[in-house]
């Protein structure tokens, strides 16, 4: 809000309420202009603890604090479908709507409550651990979210901007081998990436890739940041470049989950549930389990726990089912990767050399020009 004053005041001037996209489409349904406990999070301008908009804030920043809509659970029907809403989507009218939540709030819904935590390995990815309301992170690396049905129960969270984004750009330009070999068989492309990386050594010789491909946010907020192979050597080849991708993603999260298991106090997680498109390859969930010392669960719900989430929450919300608990009915663990402990060794004497790595190139990506 603060940019589309800056920059695009005629459009500032105009705007009644500023919507998350999920929210639009519960106003266009039901005419309620609302956001649910974990999207305001997402605001930054929701104070939790009094569980309203922070006016003295708000207005600190010059915005509007009308601009700011009505806060609800997101398990609570918001309203229900018009009949104008009704003819123009085929929705029966009269139907109830409910807000559900944020993606990685729904996503955490959907996984049920298998594991400790859980990692969806998409294009981008995170790390989240529930902790008390009185948790802060004096260095603001994290931000805290409210559960989607009780602001009372927070969650501090990290994003990383480019996990399956550095995995797919390895695809496109490190891997014409495989492509050509996907193209002779009919097999996906992945089946002989993972070969390919799986025949570099743990540690991929010595190489380290920092996946800040589109800047970062957590715990470095830095648009500047940039992507990097770091110790490439004459003795390196394709396939320890590859390894070095899948390392350097997975080593963020590990970076995250350590920075957050100490702000909070809490205890590293024994197992923690996987999902996401990186989570259908052995590697990657061998590298996970070794990265975080920490058992790998896959789930059948891997490509839609996040839907699973949102349509969970509706049917709480309608009292289909009586709360969030109904997951486990939905969710299968299909697979175990269990950390190798000569392993863990190895990318805990790795994961301080990726953390120092990128300490020492920050001041040189603030000088790299287009």
């Amino acid at each position: 809000m603060m940019w589309m004053k800056k920059h695009k005041p005629e459009i500032y001037s105009k705007t009644y309420k500023v919507l998350t996209a999920k929210d639009v489409i519960v106003y266009k349904l039901t005419g309620r202009m609302c956001t649910d406990y974990s999207d305001a999070s997402g605001y930054m301008a929701y104070n939790y603890r009094t569980k309203q908009w922070d006016r003295e804030m708000i207005e600190a920043c010059g915005l509007n604090y009308s601009m700011f809509p009505e806060i609800v659970s997101g398990i609570e029907v918001a309203g229900y479908v018009t009949k104008e809403a009704a003819e123009a989507s085929g929705l029966a009218e009269g139907t109830p709507v409910v807000p559900g939540g944020m993606d990685g709030g729904v996503a955490g819904v959907g996984r049920g409550t298998l594991a400790e935590t859980g990692f969806h390995l998409g294009t981008s990815s995170g790390a989240s651990l529930n902790v008390p309301a009185d948790v802060l992170d004096e260095q603001q690396r994290y931000e805290i979210w409210c559960n989607i049905d009780d602001p009372d129960e927070v969650s501090m969270s990290g994003s990383m901007n480019a996990f399956g984004g550095s995995i797919a750009w390895m695809r496109d330009n490190l891997c014409a081998k495989e492509a050509q070999l996907a193209k002779e068989t009919g097999k996906n492309i992945f089946e002989f990436i993972n070969e390919n990386a799986a025949k570099s050594p743990v540690g991929a010789r010595g190489l380290i890739y920092l996946p800040y491909l589109q800047g970062e946010r957590s715990p470095y907020f830095n648009a500047k940041a940039r992507g990097c192979f770091i110790g490439l050597t004459m003795q390196h080849t394709q396939d320890d470049m590859k390894r070095a991708v899948m390392e350097g993603c997975a080593l963020h999260l590990a970076l995250m989950m350590k920075q957050l298991e100490e702000i909070s106090g809490k205890q590293p997680p024994q197992k923690a549930t996987i999902s996401g498109g990186a989570s259908k390859s052995k590697l990657v969930c061998q590298i996970m389990a070794d990265v975080m010392n920490c058992e790998m669960m896959n789930i059948n719900v891997s490509d839609e726990v996040g839907s699973l989430g949102a349509a969970i929450c509706a049917g709480v919300g309608v009292g289909i089912f009586k709360d969030f608990s109904v997951a486990n009915q939905f969710v299968e663990i299909t697979g175990t990767t269990k950390p190798i402990p000569e392993n863990v060794k190895r990318y805990q004497q790795i994961l301080p050399l990726f953390e120092r790595a990128y300490a020492a190139l920050e001041p040189i990506f603030e000088e790299i020009k287009e």
